[in-house]
């Protein structure tokens, strides 16, 4: 339950910060958390599934957003003192409309997203510590 409550509260403030920062303001703020101790990888499945099931509830704080839930997952991954985590937003043009994707990687590759959904976008930005 503790886990919950934190994700939440995370979340909540994840929005806030996205409501009164532009994007590299709340990366520089996320990763400045980042922790050297790596914490143990139970410990790290128990979280990014935590962080997917709130995301399918589609609560008000998360609502299953790419942005919102890949900006959860990096923060919960660097306070976990996971290395090699990046953050990417890509765009693609569907028609005449442009569509956006948030995704992480890990170690270079695609991590809790698909190749074939990544490989649609062109990356316009990234981050990483």
């Amino acid at each position: 339950m503790r886990l919950y409550v934190r994700i939440m509260l995370a979340a909540v403030w994840i929005n806030c910060l996205l409501a009164f920062a532009k994007l590299p303001r709340v990366l520089a703020v996320l990763e400045a958390r980042k922790r050297h101790v790596r914490a143990d990888e139970d410990a790290i499945r128990l979280t990014v599934r935590t962080i997917e099931r709130i995301a399918r509830l589609q609560l008000f704080v998360i609502r299953n957003n790419c942005l919102r839930k890949s900006l959860l997952l990096y923060y919960f991954l660097l306070r976990a003192g996971v290395d090699g985590v990046k953050i990417h937003i890509g765009i693609s043009k569907k028609g005449a409309r442009l569509e956006g994707h948030c995704w992480l990687t890990r170690n270079g590759g695609v991590y809790l997203d698909s190749e074939q959904t990544t490989a649609h976008y062109k990356v316009i930005y990234s981050s990483g510590v």
